[in-house]
């Protein structure tokens, strides 16, 4: 069990469920409450500092004492308290110390891997894909399951016992699991942890997989959009680390999409922001399943790429055929690349047009030669339809992981809520809590 279990300690307090009884039971008027400025006190400021060594201990470790404050703008006795009190948790570790510098060799701080982990499922209509991740974002065990449009009753004892293999064959238990990340097709109702009314997906209309699960494994469960998971993970290990703003576009059954505004996940309003997938490409195309007509990803998904190529098959033997097609440069492939680039690349532009983003992500299931070639045959499509004179276009980037980028991304949620500085942690809500999560 690692020292971080042992101390039993919250590295930060979670937050309660309880509201306050002047709080409607509407979306709006909840989120009208929740916009009353609130002030802090040394108790949430430690909170905060806490997260931003971390995070600068994660980003750029192994650091001494003396470069965390110099990074961080922290006072020297505040960090060498605040390192002290993660030492002993076993969430930082010291490492070697500096020489060939006057006075006392300087003490390297770093991330301690074994630290604690964190379990990431991703659930799709045909697959589901696990992994354990440790602190520094390595991966240790991967899991993978084919099924076809599972309901809750039938999925969840394959997500148990999934959660049961990954710890137990890396030879950890449940006290050293931080938590764990589920991925889902979105939309999904945040607050109540389930889906909402989702394609193809029989029986999970409102199921409240999210407690489900969590009181199953007895872990706290951290659910998201497969997209938005995926560009968490893109944020935290891939090519986000050094980015603040981009969009991230999760190919696979559907399309999805995430955003990453500020360094955040930004989910809008009512949690339903970045459905890319459903933005119209054909005012005049077939209907699609959300009740909308010609919506991009009935033309640039998976599962338009396997009927285009190999109609009325396995998704196994469909994935084969198109890796097939493609070394062999099939017609029908080539033709489908081509008209996913022509409706996909307006879309581009209006995300560059109205977020001003570093980068757009190319990511999900499709095979890296696939989004290769689709990245460039886009790339060559901008120029003509972008805007000219701007200072700088955002960069076309494929995926850092491989295509388990969402059970990757899953993973990470935990890490990254007790990591990633917010306000939220400062904020003092009615209750007089802030908001954030317990390190197991």
């Amino acid at each position: 069990m690692s020292s971080a279990r042992r101390q039993n300690q919250p590295l930060l307090p979670a937050a309660k469920d309880k509201k306050s009884k002047h709080v409607e039971n509407s979306d709006v008027e909840s989120r009208q409450q929740l916009r009353v400025l609130s002030g802090t006190n040394l108790k949430y400021a430690h909170q905060y500092n806490q997260r931003v060594i971390l995070e600068t201990v994660r980003l750029r470790g192994p650091l001494s004492r003396v470069e965390i404050s110099s990074h961080t703008a922290l006072s020297t006795q505040t960090v060498s308290n605040i390192v002290e009190q993660l030492l002993d948790r076993g969430v930082l570790q010291v490492g070697e110390r500096r020489s060939g510098r006057r006075g006392q060799p300087a003490v390297e701080i770093d991330l301690n891997p074994r630290g604690g982990y964190a379990i990431g499922l991703h659930l799709d209509r045909d697959h589901m894909t696990g992994v354990l991740l440790d602190l520094s974002g390595t991966p240790h065990q991967t899991i993978n399951l084919e099924w076809d449009f599972p309901t809750p009753d039938e999925a969840l004892p394959h997500l148990v016992n999934a959660i049961n293999i990954l710890i137990q064959e890396h030879g950890v238990t449940a006290e050293d699991i931080w938590g764990v990340g589920l991925a889902l097709p979105g939309p999904l109702d945040v607050a109540a942890g389930s889906m909402m009314a989702p394609p193809n997906f029989p029986g999970w209309d409102q199921f409240p997989i999210r407690d489900t699960l969590s009181q199953r494994v007895n872990l706290p469960v951290y659910l998201e959009t497969d997209a938005t998971a995926a560009a968490v993970g893109e944020r935290w290990f891939g090519h986000g680390r050094d980015m603040q703003d981009f969009f991230y576009i999760f190919f696979g059954v559907g399309v999805g999409g995430g955003m990453i505004l500020d360094g955040k996940p930004y989910r809008g309003a009512f949690n339903t922001a970045a459905m890319f997938g459903h933005i119209p490409a054909e005012p005049n195309g077939e209907r699609c399943v959300c009740g909308g007509r010609g919506c991009l990803e009935l033309y640039i998904s998976l599962a338009s790429l396997y009927e285009t190529v190999n109609p009325q098959h396995s998704v196994q033997e469909s994935a084969n055929v198109v890796a097939q097609c493609f070394e062999n440069k099939d017609p029908r492939l080539m033709a489908w690349l081509d008209q996913a680039a022509d409706r996909l690349t307006p879309a581009l532009v209006t995300l560059e047009n109205l977020l001003n983003l570093e980068a757009i992500i190319f990511g999900g299931r499709f095979p890296a030669p696939i989004l290769d070639d689709l990245l460039a045959r886009v790339s060559k499509r901008l120029p003509d339809v972008q805007m000219r004179g701007l200072q700088q276009h955002p960069r076309l980037l494929r995926m850092h992981a491989d295509d388990s980028s969402a059970a990757l991304g899953a993973a990470t949620l935990p890490l990254f809520e007790a990591f990633t500085p917010s306000d939220s942690v400062m904020a003092k809500t009615p209750n007089d809590q802030a908001a954030g999560m317990a390190i197991r």
